[in-house]
């Protein structure tokens, strides 16, 4: 008698078919529960669900992108982080070519508590965009947050070379000099 056995890298690859096979193009997160909210809200995140499910059947690539992006900043904006930052992200994978996305994923990922991964997103997009001003300065506010002096005072010395009156890098530069006894910052 003989024995049916696959080899390994087949088992791996009728596996990956089999997954990839029941996974849909959009990856479309689960509807979040709306108990407990009013009923305009929870009609409009319902008309949100609704449009992303719509638009993953309808679109593709960068229009996808921005459907996510979309649902993610009206969840971000009804303080559902969590969906926010499954939209987010999935409008970061359709549309790598929109900065919004990374720049709103780490702000979802500072407020849930994610900080290091917050901190890769804005030095990532601090490569990309080193002029984008709110960018630089949640970087500046998360390497201070973290109690990376050093590196938050270059991150803000570089803002105010380029934008002296930037009120939050002054405010930051003083929170460290005083942090550091040293108010001649």
């Amino acid at each position: 008698m003989k024995s049916l056995r696959l080899p390994v890298a087949g088992l791996l690859t009728l596996y990956v078919a089999a997954v990839s096979g029941c996974q849909s193009g959009s990856d479309l997160p689960q509807a979040p529960l709306l108990l407990a909210m009013e009923a305009e809200v929870s009609d409009h995140l319902d008309a949100t669900y609704k449009n992303l499910e719509h638009s993953s059947k309808e679109l593709v690539g960068a229009e996808l992108g921005m459907a996510f992006g979309d649902a993610a900043m009206t969840y971000h904006a009804y303080d559902l982080p969590l969906m926010a930052r499954k939209c987010y992200s999935r409008a970061m994978e359709l549309d790598p070519s929109d900065p919004r996305w990374r720049y709103l994923l780490a702000r979802i990922e500072i407020d849930i508590g994610n900080l290091q991964e917050a901190r890769a997103h804005l030095e990532q997009l601090s490569l990309v965009n080193p002029d984008h001003l709110p960018t630089r300065v949640a970087l500046g506010e998360l390497q201070l947050e973290l109690n990376d002096l050093d590196i938050a005072k270059e991150t803000f010395r570089a803002i105010l070379f380029k934008n002296p009156r930037c009120v939050p890098a002054l405010s930051a530069m003083g929170k460290i000099a005083l942090q550091q006894g040293d108010p001649e910052l």
